[in-house]
């Protein structure tokens, strides 16, 4: 009955080129509908009401059928519908598209619905995850108030396709990459979930003040806008806006971000579902850059130098992307002063070579060089960022960093007089921490990445007296005899893998 009648199928016309399967909302909700027995509580509706108008109906006899136990399936709700008029019964888990589907089962058999009136009875609506891409089919549903259309395939949300009745809509996880063409048209919501779409920008003309009189909750997280002063001018418009989510975006990184937003929306009580609590305090304009500090405070498992004639030092560098790059500066940061306990102490007699590390001109986002300790750590890294979108794509793919090792021959081995050899400089390894792909706003994390690298031991021999060969008569055999080796090394060069562990914080300030 809906499939042929309400509900026809969309095909595309002969010698069409071939294209994405269209998926409506109408030819989903048929098959729903068909699924959950409305058509067969349809019929049975029917037939009543063909009784009541027959002569027979009022001297014929009717036979009620047996109650059977509660079950998740439809047909056993029709069946109790029938038996008990009057009872209401219970929803089935399998039912989760819509959560009145049982009631409306009951009254279809009760009150001899039409399909009219059942797509006028849905108010709640869960289509999520349905592989919809066209939204036709949405006007019959005249009283519709909730509809979620999450997990979906929508490249576009048309307004003028949704009935006045909807108040809260979910478009989640779908393929949206701007608003403009919801707000044509649109039902006067209430709320609006666009989250985890590809939206980049967020103009006046996308959601005009028109269209919105009476929006009190937007989510927009997980999207793609960096613009802060754009989203906030285009919000701000929207009068009776009261929750706001905006975490996960790019522009979450920018410094000040909560401050300015909670200082351009006046109105809004509620911002990343944190509650806005106003001291009167006049928020600076941000500058829509955002700061970013890497701390690596621990490095350890280092392989002690053995030979306090070289020096050894290590420098770490933050690898940045090209595109990062290119839109970030620099900025100096000092870190606070640690407490004298916490200090590595290290006495003359443990390293003397290492405590006078030569000076090493520093790279952009490297460290300066540390000696040798049990624990080392690092000066913090700070630089201030321009592209939002291209600093958010690297902290969610994982920041790399690099630890170099540098030798150079100690004073005391080169002689007074010989001038210092070039550092020799080598890579140990190159952790990449991925535990940053949680930052999402201003905040901190800290994690910790393990490399490996190796160390070739250059031990001395443990000398024992090799046995003596047995060499023959000098009269009995020809040729050179060689000489016997008089000791045998016990412990010759080797190479070791030193595993380290890197300790870091990364802060989005």
């Amino acid at each position: 009955l809906i499939d042929n009648t309400v509900m026809p199928t969309i095909t595309a016309p002969p010698g069409a080129p071939a294209s994405t399967p269209t998926c409506t909302v109408r030819a989903v909700l048929s098959e729903l509908l068909a699924g959950a027995g409305v058509n067969t509580a349809l019929a049975e509706a029917a037939t009543r009401a063909a009784e009541k108008t027959s002569p027979r109906a009022t001297t014929r006899p009717r036979t009620l059928p047996a109650l059977q136990p509660a079950s998740a399936s439809p047909t056993v709700a029709i069946a109790r519908a029938k038996a008990m008029p009057d009872a209401e019964p219970q929803p089935s888990a399998a039912d989760t598209w819509c959560p009145d589907l049982a009631e409306l089962l009951a009254r279809i058999v009760r009150e001899q619905m039409s399909l009219a009136a059942v797509f006028a009875s849905l108010k709640t609506l869960f289509l999520r995850d349905k592989q919809i891409n066209d939204l036709t089919g949405l006007a019959v549903l005249t009283g519709l108030e909730t509809l979620s259309l999450s997990a979906n395939c929508c490249e576009e949300a048309p307004g003028d396709v949704f009935p006045r009745s909807l108040q809260v809509l979910h478009l989640v996880g779908n393929r949206i990459t701007s608003l403009a063409a919801l707000s044509r048209g649109a039902p006067p919501l209430v709320h609006l979930g666009a989250a985890t779409n590809m939206i980049a920008h967020l103009l006046p003309s996308d959601l005009p003040a028109a269209a919105w009189p009476g929006l009190v909750s937007l989510d927009l997280a997980d999207n793609q806008l960096a613009d802060l002063h754009e989203v906030t001018q285009t919000l701000r418009a929207l009068p009776q806006l009261k929750a706001l989510v905006l975490s996960g975006n790019p522009l979450c990184l920018a410094n000040r971000y909560r401050a300015f937003v909670v200082h351009a929306l006046p109105a809004l009580a509620l911002l990343d579902d944190v509650a806005i609590f106003r001291d009167g305090a006049v928020a600076s304009p941000s500058d829509a850059l955002a700061r970013v500090r890497i701390t690596l405070t621990s490095l350890k498992g280092l392989h002690r130098p053995t030979d306090n004639h070289v020096v050894t030092s290590y420098t770490a560098r933050v690898v940045i992307p090209p595109d990062v790059a290119a839109a970030a500066t620099p900025i100096e940061i000092k870190p606070p002063p640690a407490p004298a306990e916490a200090k590595p102490k290290m006495s003359l007699s443990q390293a003397p070579a290492q405590l006078n590390c030569p000076p090493v001109e520093r790279a952009p986002y490297t460290t300066d060089s540390r000696p040798w300790a049990e624990d080392v750590a690092f000066d913090p890294v700070g630089m201030a960022v321009s592209d939002l979108r291209a600093l958010q794509h690297w902290l969610t793919s994982g920041v790399a960093v690099e630890i170099v090792e540098t030798t150079t021959a100690s004073q005391s081995r080169r002689g007074a007089d010989e001038t210092a050899s070039e550092p020799q400089r080598r890579t140990l390894g190159t952790p990449v921490f991925k535990e940053v792909a949680a930052i999402r706003a201003p905040s901190s994390i800290t994690g910790h990445a393990a490399m490996q690298y190796i160390v070739k031991l250059n031990r001395p021999p443990s000398s024992v007296p090799a046995p003596a060969p047995d060499l023959p008569s000098p009269s009995k055999g020809k040729g050179k005899i060689s000489a016997a080796p008089s000791t045998i090394d016990l412990h010759p060069d080797r190479d070791v893998t030193v595993d380290a562990t890197l300790v870091f914080t990364v802060e989005s300030l």
